[in-house]
């Protein structure tokens, strides 16, 4: 014995009928809002994408990218450069317009051979960094210290 469904006053369709149409509804809906949302989250990544513009830590010309860190207080910024390895008598800090151009031989080179991509050898020399700071910046007034691994610059405000 089976129990079929009632008809139905609605316009002579079966509740079955009805069921299934209301399905498909409801997975056309649902399908519209995952693309929907599939388009917003793909917006949101191109905006995250063109802000935050991600650079290799080193370059095939032989440099690193030293680790750094820059603090603003009341009096300026005050910028740490991590540089391990690093000879400090070949250190080299120029200052134009805004930008600071950080550079420092190795004591002795570093040679990584997986890290090209390309399966070819890599001979890192120095470090390279170029810092920009805010217009605020007074980079003529700059002072560097120095301490084991670590290059130290305060840049006072205009």
């Amino acid at each position: 014995m089976s129990i079929g469904y009632p008809q139905c006053t609605h316009e002579g369709m079966l509740m079955e009928d009805i069921i299934k149409r209301f399905i498909r509804d409801l997975e056309l809906r649902i399908e519209a809002m995952k693309r929907a949302i599939h388009e917003d989250i793909e917006e949101v990544l191109r905006r995250v994408s063109a802000e935050f513009h991600e650079e290799p830590m080193w370059g095939h010309e032989g440099y690193l990218e030293p680790l750094i860190s820059v603090k603003q207080d009341r009096g300026g910024y005050l910028i740490a450069i991590n540089i391990p390895l690093a000879d400090v008598n070949k250190l080299s800090i120029d200052a134009k317009g805004r930008k600071i151009i950080f550079k420092c031989s190795l004591r002795k080179d570093l040679s990584f051979n997986r890290w090209s991509g390309s399966h070819r050898n890599i001979v890192f020399k120095e470090y390279y960094k170029e810092i920009m700071l805010p217009e605020d910046a007074d980079i003529s007034r700059l002072s560097i210290r120095r301490r084991r691994d670590m290059v130290l610059i305060r840049v006072p405000r205009k």
